[in-house]
């Protein structure tokens, strides 16, 4: 059973380090939305960096976290991931979009981070069913719910399924990051 805990990130300006991955991500952000550009992806939502790197790096210093892996579903390009792994986390993302993930993989090796994009996704079948069937784990993303820290960018419409999936997959003592933009977010651990 999912329980909500406190969390309320320090939301600092950017580290001078990280701003060039920073302007990286948002060139390539703004060339995905471009209509002009041939491999546009329609509906494409970069997170703030400086508010990720906020919640990645106070994510560390959450009671009971159980190791340092992190896992974002819904990847992107890969920002938040590699935010995660500068703050120390052992950071994989999933993502359904392959352009989004080579964009992400190019984009970390261009500045030297270790963070994992893969393609994936984290709706099983079933996701949007309501209870009680447990969807299956997709093939694709082995270990869905196995990471220390999960973070998703929960859309309204899906908001409520994330919980629900993540409450009945997760195992004991997981954590759940549920952003829904600007400073909207909730934590959650499985208990």
């Amino acid at each position: 059973m999912l329980q909500q805990v406190p969390f309320a990130p320090e939301i600092p300006p950017l580290p001078d380090h990280l701003r060039p991955l920073a302007r990286a991500a948002e060139e390539r952000a703004a060339m995905l939305g471009d209509p002009a550009f041939a491999g546009r992806v329609a509906g494409f939502v970069m997170s703030d960096p400086r508010i990720a790197w906020g919640i990645v790096s106070s994510l560390r210093g959450v009671d009971g976290v159980r190791d340092d892996s992190f896992c974002e579903w819904g990847c992107g390009i890969g920002l938040v991931t590699c935010l995660a792994a500068q703050a120390g986390w052992q950071a994989r993302g999933i993502e359904l979009e392959p352009g989004l993930v080579a964009e992400g993989q190019a984009l970390a090796k261009a500045h030297g981070i270790a963070a994992e994009l893969s393609v994936g996704s984290y709706k099983p079948a079933g996701f949007f069913d309501g209870p009680p069937p447990v969807p299956a784990l997709p093939e694709a993303a082995p270990g869905l719910c196995d990471a220390a820290v999960t973070y998703v960018y929960g859309w309204p419409a899906e908001a409520e399924a994330v919980l629900r999936f993540f409450g009945r997959a997760a195992p004991t003592g997981a954590l759940l990051l549920l952003y829904r933009g600007g400073l909207e977010m909730s934590l959650w651990r499985q208990d």
